[in-house]
């Protein structure tokens, strides 16, 4: 509650480029405190902010022309698309925790749209980046973009990206998960059911180890054909917390248009890195009726993250290119209508290299409680509804089911290794 309530303060101080991320933050920090109604209202202002800034209503002057002479950190935070998903995941889970079925799945059915409104928009973000190199008529941006140390040193600082397998087209597992949950078992009719099945192959699909994912697809096949359902318990477990970002410099050589030769100066730019957090609690030991297992991994937000961020690099390296080439182009022509008066050129020089050297940031803002990784278990309900939870190393945390009839679904979030468990419930009717 305390950081519900702190998150949602500095959303309501913060400048409006940065409102979005801490609406997030603070909706997130409601929902695990189990406040669904304070978490549904940050995150519907989440969704109002990105709305005006998707339709150009709240941009004005905080344009990517305008960032071009000053920071991508300055522009609107309006949200990545796992985000997006993210968020209107969330959501349903809070309309699920306050019994309200139809709100929950309109959210469902959103996130669903967001992962195809996200391929679109990754075009239309390397096309625009491309048009914005393009248009500067003082440096060679083309030139800088081919140099081979330059592209080199960028290699070299994106290695970790090839690490992560990526599910697909901005594909979120968890997302399609719940999806499958919920159209199973909240059905109104044989169409959902199918959707619910038609949920659970496509999150299979992407994790195709996990065992608990096998049998729910059987059992959402079984209830297209009627087959109701025994008394089930799942525990969905989040941990830990997803990458941040940091700045990495690049020093980029500055050719300007028609230079043939003669030396070369280099101005440094400020990229973004993505470093994983390993900080987590690997797994999640849940103990009831006599039986005991063991979470299984539905989720790596890791290669989530990782995936995004690898889909936008060319978008985001040439915008920051652009951006840093375009602000030493005017550096370079300052100087030039200066260099007759040796005082005021030497002021200007100053003057640009400041501006550059506070401009040149890395945009370095995230969702940053967003876990890790999501892993979930399912057991047959126990008749006196008790389970124990335990992570490694750690007591074991009990905890009674509201009801013991139907679906329950127990969510549980770890921070870290050494974190205290935090849970919510809902049921699935």
């Amino acid at each position: 509650v305390q950081a519900g309530d702190q998150a949602t303060r500095i959303a309501d101080q913060a400048p409006k480029r940065h409102e979005v991320l801490w609406r997030l933050e603070a909706g997130n920090a409601w929902r695990c405190a189990d406040h669904p109604t304070e978490s549904l209202e940050q995150f519907e202002q989440a969704e109002s902010l990105i709305s005006d800034f998707e339709s150009g209503s709240d941009i004005s002057v905080t344009t990517e022309a305008g960032a071009a002479l000053t920071s991508q950190s300055l522009l609107p935070y309006q949200g990545t698309s796992y985000d997006r998903i993210m968020m209107n995941t969330y959501k349903a889970l809070c309309y699920l925790m306050t019994g309200n079925d139809d709100a929950a799945r309109v959210e469902l059915r959103r996130a669903y749209e967001r992962q195809r409104e996200a391929v679109e928009d990754h075009s239309k973000r390397i096309e625009k980046a491309q048009q914005k190199a393009e248009e500067n008529q003082t440096v060679d941006i083309d030139r800088t973009m081919s140099d081979e140390s330059f592209q080199a040193t960028l290699q070299s600082q994106y290695t970790n990206l090839e690490q992560f397998k990526p599910y697909g087209d901005y594909a979120v597992p968890y997302a399609e998960f719940l999806q499958g949950l919920f159209y199973t078992y909240c059905s109104l009719d044989s169409s959902d059911q199918e959707r619910g099945a038609k949920s659970m192959s496509r999150a299979l699909g992407m994790c195709p180890n996990n065992a608990y994912l096998k049998e729910d697809l059987r059992l959402s096949e079984e209830a297209t054909g009627g087959k109701k359902a025994e008394d089930l318990t799942y525990i969905i477990f989040e941990t830990g917390l997803a990458p941040v970002r940091r700045s990495v410099r690049i020093d980029l050589p500055i050719f300007l248009l028609g230079q043939k030769s003669g030396g070369i100066d280099y101005v440094g730019a400020a990229f973004p890195a993505l470093k994983p957090v390993d900080d987590y609690a690997s797994h999640l030991v849940v103990q009831a009726g006599g039986e005991s297992v063991q979470t299984s991994l539905l989720c790596d937000m890791d290669s989530v993250v990782l995936a995004e961020f690898k889909s936008q690099m060319p978008a985001m390296i040439a915008r920051t290119v652009a951006s840093t080439l375009i602000k030493a182009g005017a550096a370079y022509a300052v100087s030039e209508s200066t260099k007759k008066n040796r005082l005021t050129n030497s002021i200007m020089r100053l003057g640009t290299t400041l501006y550059q050297a506070v401009m040149n940031q890395a945009d370095e803002r995230s969702w940053r409680t967003l876990p890790k990784e999501v892993q979930y278990c399912r057991i047959k309900t126990p008749a006196d509804g008790r389970l124990m939870l335990q992570v490694a190393g750690r007591q074991a945390v009990p905890v009674t089911l509201a009801e013991t009839d139907g679906i329950q679904v127990v969510l549980v979030r770890s921070i870290s290794a050494s974190s205290p468990l935090i849970t919510t419930q809902l049921s699935l009717h």
